[in-house]
């Protein structure tokens, strides 16, 4: 999540902020499924 904001705070690259959205949706999603995997689980 880190890299994604990270990579959005770049101001020479213009595709910075789409990757870095993109990265951060991702991140976010993966950690709420895991999160209630691990929840779930015995």
């Amino acid at each position: 999540m880190a890299v994604g904001v990270a990579f959005m705070l770049q101001p020479a690259w213009s595709g910075g902020m789409r990757t870095g959205f993109f990265v951060v949706i991702a991140t976010t999603l993966a950690q709420i499924v895991l999160g209630k995997l691990a929840a779930e689980r015995p």
